[in-house]
């Protein structure tokens, strides 16, 4: 199939979707002795197998698909995925539907192989858009061109709501949820709606279809899953969204790729019409242009990758797999999902050790192609790889037993449509395993019991679906909803939202937060209804937002932005501890202009905020003092505005008269035990030194802030000390004690102690608030011993040699990285 040699005749049949191209490349290849078609679907590649079996009989069809292999001894014609086009056969017909795909940044380069690569002896055909005939030409310039016209018109009939939508219309989303707000809103509507949406199994899809088809609902709701491949009697696809998420980004809608689904509509020679519903507007009059005329901008590039590999070493195939097209036109693939897998364990330690020839990684590449159907975290999809490639490597085949506990996992109907999604999706990749012959035992039947768990889940699958869009009840919320032409929405000034004098949820900040109901359909439909109002008090909220004056802002204990008490912002880590990044937490409704204005707006007010109530401490970046002084001053900033004085002790030695002046100056005192900054103990700036300790070292959130306007705190185990030191605590005993109180009681048993004796003083007591048995593990830990019972008091016997006072000098934060020769140049950058 891959050889230059075959170039006897090359077509490629160009034209837009209803002008039958591959019907034709179907009638030409059952006209040879052998042939082959490469479709972009399963599901398609299916449709074109059964119907070849009527013609040709069963034993002489296969249809191989990762997921199917169903191969006759002696089958000629083959229908197979591109993916799974046999690669060590020859055919004399060669055909692969949809090649503009090659263009896609994901499976491109899988089509553009078979286009530089694969052939028939006798006859290659290849079918798709007129947007790749210019590359196609450059690329194969022996191909002949045949342009397709379309056989029926295709107009453009402006935009409507979804409750005056024509019947046999496909409403088109590009959600999983605005699928199914569309779907109920239809169902209540007009009696029901079809499903259809890539993540349904063939079976599931065709089932919805055939309730279309065969006329039990006038309507379907698809995502872009329609656009390929089904024939149906669709009069208008409506676009209920004209943007769409591409895996990478969300962005607007191609005009190839509205052609591609619009086109779905009236097929063979009766007109179709394809529009946009009310919340979409008008489709901009250049595009309706393009799709009506056939008229695309021509693909610049295809994706291509290498596909002569070298596996003599890991390294070895992953340098062939980077290696750059030599043609022009071609694009390397962008690390498509397989890399990724690869690259991740060429680095486990475990892998490596297996990889001791070319055949234990080429094997290992086999299995990173492993697909990931599920969607799964990469994590979890590397462990599955891992774990099976292991098990060829050291066994050869994957063990019956683990591969049954695997499906019974999946085998349940229990849960909701999307549990029936995700053990769908599971139970693929278990047959895309259980069609590897080389990976499985042949006796053990993996292939027949997986693709009947796949029936098994499909059918649950499509009664859920029926359930839920077709039959289900209407709620008398929803027939409130669907009696009235225009909808009442009310909107409080305490943000309470009601949707016909039912509540629908509340506005808090700049969000709406709906009410939760036991019925999430209704919810949705909800949400569309007042869509509109919506947006319009969010949008005047923001504005309102942007012309107050700071003092509607505050600070909250876990980090977050209030505006009028509720959260519009969330505080994260950065790299510079006094300006943490700001997390808008807006409403999806807001115009991006006044999103962006919020972020700058908050960004500022966070600076100011941080800078005013941390003036005490911010005054050190502005001290032109020389060393020792400086260095001090550079430790006592690192440490947010307390420092234990043992730190500094040689520093403070060399400080001359002019230095003390200037700690006096900036506000810092000297103890006996600590440096300290009574700018800095007031509540307020103690409690932001404790947000943005928490934000920068992303404590969990069960640190809750006490009551910071205490002297002393009682410990806890679960206290972070380093945390409470950082607000200007400092550990002795039992107790966690403010510096300047600590320094105040230093001073005052200094005083009133007799030769090293001490005698219970309400009065310290008092100084500490705290109790009797709280005091003597205070004295303990400064060196007193309780004597006769406390009848004399106390005695200080200091501490025992090797024994540190009992107090945290690890703040619990990374130093910044600072110039030497210049220290405060670098923190003046910091704020």
């Amino acid at each position: 199939m891959y050889s230059s040699r075959y170039q006897k005749k090359i077509i490629a049949a160009l034209g837009p979707t209803n002008t039958g191209k591959t019907y034709l490349a179907f009638e030409r290849m059952m006209g040879y002795h052998s042939g082959v078609i490469g479709f972009p679907l399963r599901l398609l590649a299916r449709e074109n197998y059964d119907r070849a079996i009527t013609i040709k009989g069963y034993q002489n069809v296969a249809l191989v698909t990762g997921e199917e292999r169903i191969v006759p001894e002696g089958a000629q014609y083959y229908f197979c995925t591109v993916e799974a086009m046999p690669k060590d056969q020859l055919f004399e017909f060669l055909a692969v539907d949809e090649i503009q795909m090659a263009g896609d940044p994901d499976r491109g380069h899988i089509f553009t192989d078979k286009i530089l690569h694969s052939r028939g002896t006798l006859e290659t055909m290849f079918m798709g858009s007129h947007t790749i005939t210019y590359l196609l030409r450059k690329l194969v310039p022996e191909v002949k061109i045949v342009s397709r016209n379309r056989f029926s018109s295709l107009t453009y009939t402006g935009q409507k709501k979804l409750v005056h939508l024509p019947p046999r219309t496909a409403i088109v989303a590009f959600s999983t949820e605005d699928v199914y707000s569309a779907a109920e809103l239809i169902r209540r509507q007009s009696g029901g709606a079809a499903i259809v949406m890539g993540a349904l199994s063939p079976r599931t899809r065709n089932a919805q279809v055939d309730l279309f088809q065969n006329g039990v609902v006038d309507y379907l709701v698809a995502t872009d899953a329609i656009g390929m491949g089904l024939n149906m009697d669709v009069d208008h696809i409506a676009f209920a969204a004209v943007e769409k998420y591409d895996g990478r980004s969300w962005r607007n809608l191609r005009s190839n790729e509205m052609a591609q689904i619009a086109g779905r509509a009236g097929r063979y020679r009766r007109d179709g019409t394809f529009g946009a519903t009310g919340e979409v507007g008008p489709i901009r009059q250049s595009m309706v242009s393009s799709i009506e005329n056939h008229e695309f901008e021509k693909l610049l590039s295809l994706r291509w990758r290498n596909g002569l590999l070298e596996f003599g070493s890991i390294e070895s195939l992953i340098h062939s797999l980077r290696r750059v097209p030599k043609k022009r036109g071609l694009l390397r693939v962008d690390r498509p999902e397989d890399e990724q897998i690869l690259g991740v364990l060429a680095r486990d330690q475990e892998i490596v050790g297996k990889l001791n020839n070319e055949s234990s990684v080429q094997l290992l590449w086999s299995v990173c192609q492993l697909p990931n159907f599920r969607n799964s975290a990469s994590s979890s999809h590397h462990h599955l790889v891992k774990k099976v490639y292991s098990f060829l490597y050291e066994e050869g085949k994957i063990p019956d037993e683990w591969i049954s506990g695997q499906i019974r996992m999946l085998e349940r109907v229990d849960g909701n449509i999307n549990d029936l999604l995700d053990r769908i999706a599971g139970i693929r990749i278990w047959t895309y395993i259980s069609n590897k012959a080389e990976w499985v035992e042949e006796s053990s039947g993996w292939d027949l019991k997986t693709r009947q768990v796949e029936d098994y889940l499909s059918d649950a699958l499509h009664q859920n679906l029926t359930k839920r869009f077709v039959d289900q009840k209407t709620s008398v919320l929803v027939k409130r909803l669907r009696n009235k032409k225009d909808i009442q929405v009310d909107i409080k000034e305490d943000g309470v939202v009601a949707v016909e004098g039912v509540m629908a949820g509340r506005i808090q900040g700049l969000r709406f937060l709906d009410e939760k109901r036991e019925n999430n359909s209704n919810r949705s439909l909800l949400k569309n209804a007042i869509r509109k109002p919506l947006s319009g008090e969010i949008n005047k909220r923001a504005k309102d937002l942007l012309s107050s004056i700071n003092i509607s802002l505050s600070l909250s204990f876990d980090a977050a932005v209030l505006w009028n008490g509720f959260p519009i912002a969330r505080l994260r880590k950065s790299n510079n501890f006094y300006k943490p990044r700001l997390e808008i937490l807006t409403a999806p409704l807001m115009a991006q202009n006044l999103r962006k204005a919020i972020k700058r707006f908050l960004e500022n007010w966070l600076i100011d905020y941080v800078e005013h109530n941390l003036r005490s401490l911010f005054k050190l970046t502005k001290s032109n003092s020389d060393s020792p002084l400086r260095g001090v001053l550079f430790q006592f900033f690192e440490r947010h505005g307390s420092l234990p004085k043992s730190l500094v002790s040689g520093q403070i030695k060399q400080l001359s008269g002019t230095d003390y002046k200037e700690l006096k100056r900036l506000g810092i005192q000297i103890g006996r035990e600590e440096l300290f900054m009574p700018g800095l103990l007031h509540t307020k700036a103690r409690q932001l030194l404790f947000i943005l300790w928490n934000v920068f070292n992303q404590t969990p959130s069960g640190y809750s802030m006490l009551d910071l306007s205490r002297v002393s705190i009682k410990v806890e185990p679960e206290f972070a000390i380093s945390l409470y030191e950082i607000v200007g605590y400092r550990l002795r005993g039992d107790l966690l004690i403010r510096v300047d109180i600590l320094e105040r009681f230093l001073g005052k048993i200094k005083k009133i102690s007799n030769n090293g004796l001490l005698t219970t003083d309400l009065e310290l007591l008092n100084l500490l608030g705290c109790n009797k048995e709280n005091f003597d593990s205070v004295l303990t830990a400064l060196g007193y011993k309780l004597q006769n019972n406390n009848v004399s008091g106390y005695k200080f016997v200091g501490l025992k040699p090797g024994t540190k006072l009992k107090r945290s000098q690890n703040m619990g934060i990374k130093a910044q990285a600072v110039d030497e020769n210049s220290p405060f140049y670098k923190l003046k950058e910091l704020i």
